[in-house]
């Protein structure tokens, strides 16, 4: 009479094992503010020109490259020792912020005193002192912005972040819309960084009047774990290769908009930000991964193993629908869009399978704390597509991104199985058939020939 019931069974046992559940915790919370980010483009599409939203949507990446690049990668340390940062806590956070926010006005300044030798086309939007100081504080903001999801995940208060994240991203979309007919030239970056600097105030209200002292009152006797030389020393190894991703990926609208144009650079952004949505799965399963598979080779190949599965699972259904369907998905943003980002992004969307292997790899690296192998991935990576997209873009338009990042994907991911994941499937593999394999008997008085039967 059970047997009914066996997969709804198997579907609960399923989603309460951590890996999966994790993971799918974090693919929804990415899903929901990935479908108000597309929302968002569409109607920035549909309100605002295409020159216009090439121009901003280049200097919204660039903001937040400047502010990844400020933060230093204190949004990966700051969860990884407040936890154990006990009384220093407070210190810690404000020391952070204020490291974070003094990198970003120096870098933000930089950036807009040399804007016309390094990104002419979006001098209109930082070129008077007035919209220069809003670049420098936006940039400010974003930092913090950035920031404090860390600071709550640290501080184990990880629910109020997609909370945070989803008020934000339908704050854009209401703004986006309003000042369309008001503030058409500048609407979509004002749309962007507004919302995120209101939101700095009450969230870290929240952190400094009741989630940072119910922390300390909790963890105030632990002793601190992470000096200023250990998190030095975690910053200096994570640094390095974090960069070159974020700075692959943010600055590509950039380079976009200064060798094909600024509606060049709009086409290409809206297909790479429905592509990316995509991505996001895969980097969430590889976060799942990387606390999961924190043991020996033979765990972490277990884990490796079911991460790869759900990455095609999911994966591989979505890509063939954009890799059929991506004119008319992108008709969503107006024609102009179909017509010129279709081939584009069906590129992107072949790589993402490869795009996801690297990601696991990486989970595998960050658990078994092969900080050099993590580096390498990453600045293959990063050089392989920004040099490629440079090589092809001039001959192929924007599909030369897709392409370049296909290929250079691509190419990372052979080399990372044969030599990282297939090694430990190997050892997964083995380690399930010996727990398999029956136990032998002994023969003679007293005992069973037949394996599993009890002594006769």
């Amino acid at each position: 009479m059970v047997e009914p019931d066996r997969p709804i069974q198997g579907i609960v046992a399923h989603l309460r094992s951590t890996i999966y559940g994790r993971a799918y915790a974090l693919i929804f919370s990415s899903a929901v503010t990935s479908v108000l980010g597309l929302l968002y483009w569409a109607l920035a599409a549909r309100l605002y020109d295409a020159q216009d939203v090439g121009v901003n949507a280049a200097l919204i990446s660039t903001m937040m490259f400047l502010s990844y690049l400020s933060q230093m990668s204190l949004s990966g340390a700051l969860p990884r020792f407040i936890p154990t940062a006990g009384r220093a806590t407070r210190r810690l956070i404000l020391g952070s912020y204020g490291a974070a926010v003094l990198m970003s006005a120096v870098v933000a300044s930089i950036f807009v005193l040399g804007v016309g030798l390094w990104a002419p086309d979006v001098r209109s939007l930082v070129g008077t002192p007035a919209t220069a100081a809003w670049f420098l504080a936006a940039t400010m903001a974003w930092t913090l912005f950035t920031l404090q999801d860390a600071v709550l995940t640290g501080l184990r208060r990880t629910v109020w972040v997609p909370i945070e994240n989803t008020i934000f991203a339908a704050t854009k979309v209401l703004l986006v819309v309003l000042l369309a007919g008001s503030l058409t030239g500048a609407g979509v970056y004002v749309s962007w960084t507004v919302p995120a600097t209101l939101a700095i105030l009450p969230i870290n209200l929240m952190i400094f009047r009741w989630f940072l002292p119910s922390h300390v009152t909790r963890h105030g006797d632990t002793e601190p774990e992470g000096s200023v030389g250990q998190i030095g020393r975690y910053l200096a190894s994570d640094f390095a290769g974090s960069l070159l991703g974020s700075a692959s990926t943010a600055l590509l609208p950039l380079i976009v908009l200064t060798t094909s144009g600024a509606s060049a650079s709009a086409y290409f952004y809206i297909a790479w930000t429905v592509a990316y949505s995509i991505m996001m799965f895969s980097l969430n399963m590889a976060i799942s991964l990387s606390v999961e598979g924190a043991g020996g080779p033979a765990e972490v190949g277990l884990a490796t193993r079911r991460m790869l599965r759900l990455l095609v699972g999911l994966e591989l259904p979505l890509v063939i629908v954009i890799v059929i369907f991506a004119p008319w998905i992108l008709e969503i943003f107006g024609r102009a869009y179909s017509d010129e980002g279709a081939t584009v992004l069906r590129l992107l969307a072949l790589g993402l399978l490869p795009n996801g292997v690297n990601a696991v790899c990486l989970g595998v690296a960050r658990a078994r704390r092969q900080l050099l192998l993590l580096f390498w991935i990453q600045a293959a990576e990063a050089v392989s597509f920004v040099a490629l997209a440079v090589i092809f873009l001039p001959a192929m338009g924007i599909a030369g991104v897709g392409a370049a990042f296909l290929v250079g994907q691509a190419a990372v991911a052979l080399v990372a199985f044969v030599t990282q994941i297939a090694p430990l499937l190997r050892d997964a593999r083995q380690a399930s058939t010996a727990e398999s394999e029956p136990v032998p008997q002994a023969t003679g008085a007293g005992a069973s020939a037949v394996p599993g039967r009890p002594p006769e």
